[in-house]
Parts: structure tokens; C-alpha cells; sequence
């Protein structure tokens, strides 16, 4: 199975664009924080905050979310996915394990990010730019700071409007499904701690 892994910071429009191209490349989509949402609310301290959660969860149980992903794999006959929302190249490093992956960072402004997430109202979301600058700084920490300087995405912005977007989107996600897969996972390219060139 080959999977388009998008990343992004928060309110860059990832769960949009993983939407968007599952019904335009025929893909599964899997939201990560969808997963890890469902690992909080079975948490038995429900006094952290899901990204107090999230972080503690990455260094314990890395391949939490990956591994959950990779049991719906098996049970569906999908040969494409999209994952939208890593944080941690060991998440990253989990699926690319055994299937053809390819990096795709999305960003967008401060101004965009925030107001978009104060449309979205979901539990946890930030709604201030210091807030946002926070939790920024919470997924570098997390490991997004070295799937950006390691892992070598490619980038696309979402600040020109949404079909703009959507033609970029369609066009990067086409490219990466359409090439000849490899023979083995092993031989698609490099791992993520080292370059990945498109």
C-alpha cells in the first residue's frame, strides 16, 4: 500500500486536504489525532490535556496510533491511504516500515491557521496566536521539528484560495500514487532520519 503521509502544524487544513483526496485518489483516509482522541478518552487521568496526553504518549507508546492505522490496513483491501496529523518521525517510521510512504507538509499563515481553527470549535483547540505560537512550539518538541528538517516533505501552501489548493493537492497526490510502487518497502527510498528526495 503506498501512503501520502500530510503534516502540518494545527489549522493548516490537513483533515481538509486528507478529506479531499481520498475521494480524488480513491485513498483511505486515516486522521491521526482521531486515534490518539480515543486513546485520551480511555485515559484514566483525565486531567491532562489532550496534547499534555499526546506528548507523553509519543515517547511511551510511539507506535500507539501507527498500529491502530495498520489494523484497518489489514482488514480493508484499500492499495492507497492518506494520513493526515503525525507529530513524530516514529509514527512516520512505523508505517514506512512496510509500505511506500511520501512526506507532504502543509502550511498557511499564523492569521489563516488561527482563524481557522476558531471556526472549527473543537475541544483543546487554540484560539488566540499565542496559544497557537504554543502549540507550535509543543510539536516541534513532539518530533515535528525533525520530520521538517530530516524528513524533507514536500510543501504546499494553503493561502491561495481552496482551488488553488485542491489543483495542488491533486497534482503532488498524483504524482506519488501514480509512479511504479517499489519492490520492497526497503527499497523505496530513504528512511525518515535521512534526506528523502522527490
Amino acid at each position: 500500500m503506498k501512503f501520502l503521509i500530510i503534516i502540518g502544524f494545527s489549522g493548516v487544513g490537513k483533515t481538509s486536504a486528507g478529506a479531499f483526496l481520498s475521494t480524488q485518489a480513491g485513498a483511505v483516509h486515516f486522521e491521526a489525532s482521531k486515534y490518539m482522541r480515543s486513546l485520551w478518552s480511555k485515559s484514566e487521568d483525565r486531567s491532562e490535556t489532550i496534547q499534555d496526553f499526546a506528548a507523553k504518549s509519543l515517547k511511551t507508546r510511539p507506535n500507539a496510533v501507527p498500529d491502530a492505522i495498520l489494523r484497518e490496513v489489514d482488514q480493508s483491501r484499500a492499495t492507497r491511504g492518506i494520513i493526515t496529523g503525525f507529530r513524530s518521525p516514529a509514527e512516520v517510521r512505523r508505517i514506512e516500515a512496510t509500505h511506500d510512504i511520501r512526506l507532504l507538509l502543509i502550511d498557511a499563515t499564523l492569521a489563516s491557521r488561527i482563524d481557522r481553527l476558531r471556526h472549527r470549535v473543537r475541544e483543546g483547540d487554540p484560539v488566540t496566536c499565542e496559544q497557537l505560537m504554543k502549540l507550535d512550539e509543543a510539536h516541534l518538541a513532539m518530533g515535528m521539528r525533525t520530520l521538517l528538517e530530516v524528513g524533507k516533505p514536500g510543501r504546499i501552501s494553503n493561502e491561495r484560495g481552496v482551488q488553488d489548493f485542491q489543483r495542488s493537492l491533486i497534482k503532488y497526490a498524483s504524482s506519488f500514487f501514480m509512479e511504479k510502487p517499489s519492490a520492497t518497502p526497503r527499497q523505496s527510498g530513504s528512511r525518515v532520519g535521512e534526506p528523502i528526495t522527490f
